[in-house]
């Protein structure tokens, strides 16, 4: 089969083909319809240079297999690998967005935005090497932004098989999910973005080695510019400068940016490893701290001016609370926005019919308080508000909801939400709730102040197992399988499911259960191993 003819129609396996993306080191990339479960997939059909070498595809699948073993919202998610006749193919999720190379073609990038993108990488890199995954080849095309505001990290395990043979003809440094850019930077290739330990020809390469990538990639959304290199320097050169010499302060390129910013950047840079971080989780947390630093200095700031403006102009900015509703049913969105808008100070400055736009909205305007509906699609309000809490954004977030057992309240208090409302209560309560939580205090729906008495009184353990009877069979089973270690495709082939299922269950027992994320999640399989058998 000769992928680069393949046109609109043609079906590999179970996939049809809709369109062409772009063209990598690897090989051709289509955009293509999984016909079985009818969603739409990035598929990449590998060069056949690539793949004659039964070594170096045992290795590949190897590595594939353990980056498909990857649950991690800001990590793509690898479907299937498969082969056709000759044809080796990988079927990925297909991400609506731009890559990150193209996004600093557009323009300059404010500090809040390369905040967002650098801590959701990291997050990235620190699930990844949790699992003994190293990605080797993080760079701006491997960086995909949603249009919901996600990061998604393309290409785990793959960059390996790529290191030594290029396909000739193609360009190494196009994106794997759109066309391929050429107008910035690509002259520089991969190996602007070397660890001096890769660029050495080491072979043990280990985490530290993406550390230093992240450090890269920051550095040039900041000063849109590289650490090593210059204009028409060869590969030779950037790799002798990467080995010989310390990169310049990312300072003296932009001497705006905070003092602390530098320091991470120029940290993850170190020629000498045991001076480098020596985690993506160090990394992480101080640039979640830096992040949490600018967005209190900016409140400040913000504060600053409208005092400054005098008269009743100023009190009226300084009364303002600004509200952003998410909810799936557009009636109920615009009559609660009414409502709220009632209120003297009260303004509502966006609105959403689903999660992932909610987010999205949460991150670029900052609101004081979100209500969110909790049974809303693409992600619900609880998934909303777990992200905010991980990010630590200055925002009060209100849970609009029909549930009232003590499994839903339970999982909104371990998520630290700072209201929680019935949409059957008095409609006075959601303004009540609003004037609360601006203070800094939690409002909780009255009528469930019996559910949160019996959970003071009810210890760890016997809420976990109260959670454990919430669950079906189904969802024990894969409990059960995930406490004998078994990865997401295991588990999938045991119960003839697919992995997309399996990770869509899990996201289920998870918050079931109120388990932040996957290690939870096995560890409370192994906990109570005894009870799911």
């Amino acid at each position: 089969m000769n992928d680069s003819t393949l046109g609109v129609g043609t079906t590999i396996s179970h996939y049809r083909i809709l369109s062409h993306l772009g063209a990598g080191g690897m090989g051709e990339v289509y955009l293509a319809e999984d016909i079985r479960l009818r969603r739409r997939v990035a598929l990449k059909l590998l060069s056949l240079d690539l793949t004659r070498n039964e070594g170096r595809l045992s290795r590949f699948e190897q590595e594939a297999q353990a980056a498909s073993a990857l649950n991690h919202p800001n990590i793509i998610t690898i479907h299937e690998i498969g082969q056709v006749d000759r044809t080796h193919f990988i079927a990925t999720e297909f991400i609506d967005g731009v890559t990150l190379r193209r996004r600093m073609i557009e323009g300059r990038m404010n500090l809040t935005e390369v905040l967002d993108v650098a801590m959701q990488t990291a997050s990235a890199l620190v699930a990844a090497h949790e699992a003994g995954v190293v990605h080797r080849d993080i760079k701006p095309e491997n960086v995909m932004l949603r249009t919901d505001g996600f990061v998604k990290v393309l290409d785990f395990g793959l960059a390996k098989l790529t290191e030594k043979e290029k396909m000739p003809g193609a360009d190494p440094e196009a994106p794997t999910l759109t066309k391929a850019d050429t107008a910035f930077g690509i002259v520089m290739g991969t190996v602007s973005y070397m660890s001096p330990e890769q660029a050495s020809g080491l072979k043990d390469i280990d985490e530290l080695t993406d550390i230093w990538s992240l450090g890269v990639v920051i550095y040039e959304m900041v000063a849109h510019r590289l650490p090593f290199g210059f204009e028409g320097a060869t590969p030779t050169q950037i790799i002798s400068l990467i080995i010989q010499k310390e990169a310049p302060p990312l300072k003296q390129f932009a001497s705006e940016i905070p003092d602390e910013l530098n320091r991470i950047v120029m940290k993850a840079l170190e020629n000498t490893r045991a001076d480098r971080y020596q985690s993506a989780g160090e990394m992480l947390v101080d640039l979640r701290r830096l992040n949490k630093q600018v967005q209190r200095e900016a409140e400040q700031e913000r504060s600053i001016t409208a005092e400054s403006v005098g008269g009743s102009a100023a009190s009226s900015a300084q009364r303002e609370t600004t509200i952003i509703v998410a909810d799936d049913h557009p009636i109920f969105r615009q009559g609660l926005k009414q409502l709220i808008e009632r209120e003297l100070g009260f303004r509502v400055i966006a609105e959403a019919e689903d999660g992932a736009a909610a987010l999205g909205l949460i991150k670029t305007h900052l609101p004081m308080v979100a209500v969110l509906d909790l049974d809303m699609p693409e992600m619900d309000g609880f998934s909303v508000a777990g992200q905010v809490q991980k990010l630590d954004l200055p925002v009060k977030v209100i849970i609009l909801t029909m549930h009232k057992d003590e499994l839903h309240v339970n999982r909104a208090i371990d998520l630290s939400v700072s209201g929680y409302v019935l949409k059957d209560g008095a409609v006075h309560e959601i303004i009540n709730c609003i004037k609360t939580v601006k203070t800094g205090r939690q409002y909780f729906t009255p009528a469930l102040s019996s559910l949160l008495l019996n959970r003071s009184r009810r210890p760890p353990q016997a809420q976990e197992q109260l959670g454990l009877a919430e669950l079906t069979p189904t969802e024990r089973r894969i409990l059960f399988l995930l406490s004998e270690l078994k990865t997401s495709k295991e588990v999938a082939d045991e119960l003839c499911i697919s992995p997309r299922t399996v990770d869509n269950h899990r996201a289920h027992i998870c918050s079931k259960l109120a388990l932040q994320g996957s290690h939870a999640l096995v560890k409370f399989a192994l906990q109570y191993k005894d009870k799911l058998a």
